[in-house]
């Protein structure tokens, strides 16, 4: 397979995997989101760590940054390597489908309740449908 094929494989999985994938993280409270999540709370501390001369709020923010940073590596890394076990596949339809059953089940696994939101009002359970609204 070329390298072109390969690296399509690794963006869709790792694309999919940042907003499917439950991660733990560690902060004000501890949860289980995915790690697109935890772009969006870097960013909003990172504005107010900007703002806010506080230790604290730079703490908060760098908590986030460095997470998201590193699941988001991991999970790249992951997924490169999900690509290359793919690409030994002789057949291309073969290959291709049984990209299409991970993401379908990257996709199921987001719209499960795996998602621990500690930020939540009332259920700190929740789906993918949840967490962004």
């Amino acid at each position: 397979m070329q390298q072109r094929g390969i690296t399509c494989i690794t963006w869709l999985l790792w694309l999919t995997s940042l907003v499917t994938v439950p991660v733990p993280f560690f902060a004000v409270e501890r949860g289980c989101e995915p790690v697109a999540r935890l772009f969006v709370f870097a960013a909003a501390t990172s504005e107010t760590a900007l703002t806010d001369p506080d230790f604290a709020a730079r703490m908060f923010a760098g908590f986030f940054v460095i997470q998201a940073v590193a699941y988001a590596g991991l999970l790249y890394a992951g997924a490169g390597a999900i690509a290359r076990r793919l690409s030994a596949i002789g057949s291309g339809s073969v290959r291709w489908g049984l990209l299409a059953a991970a993401l379908a089940a990257l996709l199921g696994l987001g719209l499960s309740d795996t998602f621990i939101m500690p930020f939540a009002r009332s259920n700190t359970r929740g789906s993918l449908l949840d967490l962004f609204d």
